[in-house]
């Protein structure tokens, strides 16, 4: 049902602000904010803290929570959407290009 609203959505900041309202129900291990600043829109995501969750994981769960959010905004704004920066607390990868 959180899927099927956000695609039935026809106003994209009521959309946003639902999606950050609701998110626990599709991404649990995280807490994601929206905010709109400089006419872009800016999501912040920060892994819920686990005593279990090492530097790995910490960074599997943020990338995939980057890979939900741009499938989220492509889903509402269309494929071609792609997103200006990313910005981590850890090293650049490797395969960040």
């Amino acid at each position: 049902m959180y899927g099927f609203a956000i695609l039935s959505s026809m106003d994209y900041r009521q959309t946003m602000q639902f999606a950050e309202k609701y998110h626990q129900l599709a991404t649990p291990l995280a807490e994601l904010h929206f905010k709109e600043e400089g006419g872009c829109g800016v999501w912040t995501i920060n892994p819920m803290p686990h005593s279990r969750m090492d530097a790995s994981l910490y960074r599997f769960v943020l990338e995939t929570q980057f890979g939900i959010c741009i499938s989220l905004q492509r889903d509402v704004m269309g494929s071609s959407f792609a997103a200006r920066e990313l910005h981590v607390t850890y090293p650049r990868p490797d395969d960040a290009a």
